[in-house]
């Protein structure tokens, strides 16, 4: 036998051994831990650490990160370079705004997004375990994995439309996942919008008691553990005014965000008109980027908080983009709704309601009225500086906290 033959023999026996130590290891794996999720959330520490997880993928690909930025701004006119400087921007913009859909930086998006939601649906799962004091501060907590799911759910479907939704920690991969209709998603997980906005039905009906009607239904329909605290800003803020001015029993706390019992001043009515002409009058069908409206909206307005109010009020279907909102019906009752009117009120509301005034903006005077006592006795005032009557995007932050430190005060 010569040493080849030998070699042979000797590689063959190993891989063959090889091979059969492989076919009999166990895939099971072992945790010497015993470190889980579940033991985790068995402390109220442990599970804060599950809450925190939520907001991960926020920091990491979100706000301030150019995955996002990238994504959503990227080539339009938000984004500007100096005159006579490199259009290697503009051509940067143009790769990372989506039209090379495998990018890094939409990939590292698609993905956090994902583990966001991922780690809201297993606080959500094991909200049950951790021994919280109250029933209050437990629902608190789940809520806030509840809300942070909705962003990321309502981000996804603004810019892909129907996602794959997934309301249960996964205990499998899935190598088949299959697109959710973004109606379903935003029935199921996002948060209804008010009606004649976003994705809610459109309808003729539109005053504020039929909107502080919907609202209470919505409140039904949840099956909600305890009374809920609601905040509206806005429209949203003067429905919340009539929903517990009508039915205080079914709020546990409510706060009004930069709006008050009162009818708008003639300049914002004349704002409110000119925006819904503005859309009945101008069809998005014939744009073919969003770049062209932006520069054609920022033509025709000259305020920011008029640019943005319509900005944000655009979406893109497979016919092409259109409007959000039911700018007819909004036209035909906007003097009820820029007006102030709550017939058949029982009593003023006697629980306490929080106020938060934007810094930067008119529509709530910098103090309580008495067209607000009047209504709400115990009304208290706060002002966030440093934001426009878009508080929420201006000072999300400190809203959220000024919103918290308010619901969760004893």
């Amino acid at each position: 036998m010569t040493m080849k033959s030998i070699h042979l023999k000797t590689v063959f026996c190993s891989v063959l051994l090889s091979a059969l130590f492989l076919h009999s290891c166990s895939l099971e794996e072992y945790n010497p831990g015993a470190f889980t999720n579940e033991t985790l959330a068995t402390s109220t520490e442990g599970y804060e650490t599950l809450i925190n997880q939520c907001y991960f993928a926020m920091e990491r690909f979100y706000y301030g990160a150019a995955d996002w930025m990238s994504l959503t701004e990227g080539d339009t006119d938000l984004w500007t370079y100096k005159a006579n400087q490199s259009t290697s921007y503009t051509e940067w913009f143009w790769f990372f705004a989506g039209t090379s859909p495998n990018t890094t930086y939409i990939n590292n998006w698609w993905n956090g997004t994902y583990d966001g939601i991922g780690s809201c649906n297993e606080a959500i799962a094991l909200g049950d375990k951790p021994p919280y004091a109250t029933e209050e501060e437990r629902n608190a907590k789940v809520a806030e994995a509840r809300f942070m799911r909705a962003v990321y759910y309502f981000n996804a479907v603004e810019q892909f439309g129907g996602v794959t939704m997934l309301t249960e920690p996964e205990t499998s991969l899935n190598y088949s996942p299959v697109r959710t209709d973004p109606m379903t998603i935003y029935k199921e997980v996002i948060l209804p919008d008010l009606r004649n906005h976003g994705c809610s039905p459109h309808s003729s009906l539109f005053d504020y008691t039929i909107l502080s009607q919907d609202t209470e239904e919505l409140i039904g329909r949840l099956n909600l553990p305890q009374r809920p605290f609601l905040a509206g800003h806005s429209l949203g803020g003067k429905t919340l005014m009539h929903l517990v001015l009508k039915r205080p029993e079914i709020v546990e706390k409510a706060a009004i965000i930069d709006i008050c019992p009162q009818a708008y001043t003639l300049d914002r009515q004349t704002m409110h008109r000119n925006l819904s002409e503005y859309i009945l009058t101008t069809p998005l069908q014939n744009f073919h980027r969003r770049q062209e409206i932006h520069r054609a909206v920022r033509e025709y307005f000259s305020t920011e908080e008029e640019v943005q109010i319509l900005l944000k009020n655009i979406r893109k279907t497979p016919q092409g983009y259109e409007w959000k909102v039911n700018a007819k019906a909004i036209r035909e009752n906007l003097s009820s709704l820029l007006d102030w009117n709550i017939p058949d009120i029982r009593s003023p509301y006697q629980a306490e309601i929080l106020f938060i005034k934007a810094g930067h903006s008119d529509y709530l005077p910098e103090k309580i009225t008495e067209a607000t006592r009047y209504y709400f006795p115990k009304a208290r005032q706060k002002t966030i500086p440093e934001a426009t009557h878009r508080i929420h995007v201006d000072q999300p932050l400190r809203l959220a906290h000024t919103l918290s430190d308010y619901f969760l005060a004893p």
